[in-house]
């Protein structure tokens, strides 16, 4: 019992440290002291895409256009509606400045779609779609053509939104110039090397190595080098 009274009450403590030290950092954000704010705003446990979203404008104003991209696609990949248009905005406008690589237009529809309406909707949706087909088919009250028409557009969006979805929530980008090897060991075979800022694709991770996908390519990169979106 006294446990999670315990417990409950540091979650609380936290929660209001956190507050503390978001309202003390936006302060310093208005006075524009950005690396200040940015100091701070790291000092929070449990970071919201707010704060996200916050640190990737502080790192803009900073100068630290790597650290802001990745700020904005943590707020980008996990806020809500608002603050994914807002970040997408932001990074819209550092693809413009050149700093980074322009966001695909098919990846901005699916992630708006999907942060209006969660995957899980869209799911029952298609289930619920699917149902129908099978009874109509039953009874034979639907045309070839029709059916057709229907199948295939179902075969093409769901697999978007899902292998689409799938892909985003396992992106990560390089944090410093980082060499690939064909294997989880330094003393492995060196095939390339990636330059900070590049957004990868983790496929697996293995102790202090991730298996990473760029650009149709495979290799194993340490984790020192790599930052979780």
């Amino acid at each position: 019992m006294w446990y999670y009274v315990m417990l409950i009450f540091s979650v609380m403590m936290v929660c209001a440290d956190d507050e503390r030290i978001f309202e003390d950092a936006h302060k310093l954000y208005q006075q524009k002291m950005y690396q200040e704010a940015l100091e701070l705003y790291q000092k929070i446990e449990q970071k919201s895409p707010s704060v996200f979203y916050n640190m990737g404008n502080a790192a803009y104003h900073n100068g630290d256009y790597m650290f802001a991209h990745l700020y904005w696609l943590r707020a980008q990949k996990h806020g809500d509606a608002n603050i994914f248009r807002a970040s997408s905005k932001n990074l819209a406008l550092l693809a413009k400045e050149g700093a980074i690589q322009e966001q695909s237009p098919l990846f901005l529809w699916l992630w708006s779609v999907i942060k209006v309406v969660p995957l899980l909707l869209w799911q029952l949706v298609f289930l619920i779609v699917w149902s129908y087909l099978f009874v109509m088919i039953c009874k034979r009250s639907i045309s070839k053509r029709s059916l057709v028409i229907s199948s295939m557009s179902l075969l093409l969006v769901v697999p978007i939104l899902l292998v689409g979805y799938d892909t985003a929530k396992r992106e990560a980008m390089i944090i410093n110039d980082a060499l690939i090897y064909n294997g989880p060991h330094a003393s492995l075979y060196q095939i390339g090397n990636l330059p900070k800022g590049k957004v990868v694709v983790v496929a697996s991770i293995k102790e202090n190595w991730i298996n990473i996908i760029a650009d149709g390519n495979v290799g194993w990169v340490s984790q020192e080098y790599v930052a979780h979106i």
